[in-house]
């Protein structure tokens, strides 16, 4: 696992080199070099706004009730141990630590360095109509799905929804061309180690996904299928069979 070490003054630089390319409630996530860097978002405001000469107090300030474990370093070092193993997913590669700075703040890691999925799109810009390209890239994704969960690590948050509104969906998965790619591999939604159970669900979140473009393509979905209990590879494997079946008639 990769290690970059920081002073406060050195992450103030990187930041305002840097371009935001994706942000959300908690995190801030912006290009470094040919990689990305993802920050606490609060702390990313601490450092970018900060004008003043003693920043180290700005950060004791912050840090000072030991409550802004944003990130884990030993779930950054699992799971950048399993990448030789893991071909189909691009695992975070390191952690940031700070230097020079109090031994308080000394504590925290303040942000990880992870892949840079440079020219991919969101999945939920896929126009479901283009159902040649959803099938192969749902096929795409169960085997993703797969190689984690034999790797023992499961990306629950997979798919999110704004007011329960299935066309303001949210998936942290990325795609070029046919090829997708699991994003936001690190965090409370990623079990990875002691905190791997199963794949449940992960297999839910996947077969929730495949619903989604079911429902968006004006396809029928099967009867059987309910999204709270399609939790297993052959469940999901079942959908896409239906999909495929489905898609071929129209």
């Amino acid at each position: 696992m990769e290690e970059l070490k920081v002073t406060p003054a050195d992450l103030k630089g990187i930041i305002e080199c840097g371009r935001i390319v994706g942000s959300g409630e908690f995190g801030i996530v912006f290009t470094y070099k040919d990689r990305l860097i993802k920050l606490d978002r609060y702390l990313y405001e601490v450092i970018k706004n900060y004008t003043g000469r003693n920043i180290n107090y700005e950060l004791d300030k912050y840090y000072e009730y030991e409550t802004r474990k944003f990130f884990d370093p030993e779930q950054i070092q699992e799971l950048s141990d399993k990448q030789k193993n893991v071909t189909l997913t691009k695992l975070p590669e390191g952690i940031l630590s700070f230097k020079e700075v109090s031994p308080q703040v000394a504590k925290f890691t303040p942000g990880i360095i992870i892949p840079y999925h440079r020219d991919h799109k969101k999945l939920e810009e896929l126009d479901p109509r283009d159902q040649k390209t959803v099938l192969i890239i749902l096929k795409k994704l169960l085997l993703i799905v797969e190689e984690l969960a034999d790797n023992r690590i499961s990306q629950e948050d997979m798919v999110q929804y704004n007011d329960f509104d299935i066309q303001k969906r949210n998936y942290n998965i990325l795609y070029k061309d046919t090829t997708p790619q699991m994003i936001d591999m690190s965090g409370y939604f990623v079990k990875v180690g002691n905190h791997f159970y199963d794949a449940k669900n992960m297999y839910r979140e996947l077969g929730n996904m495949i619903l989604d473009f079911f429902v968006l393509g004006g396809i029928k979905a099967p009867t059987y299928s309910v999204r709270e209990n399609i939790t297993t590879y052959e469940e999901n494997e079942r959908l896409i069979m239906d999909y495929e079946e489905k898609t071929r008639r129209l």
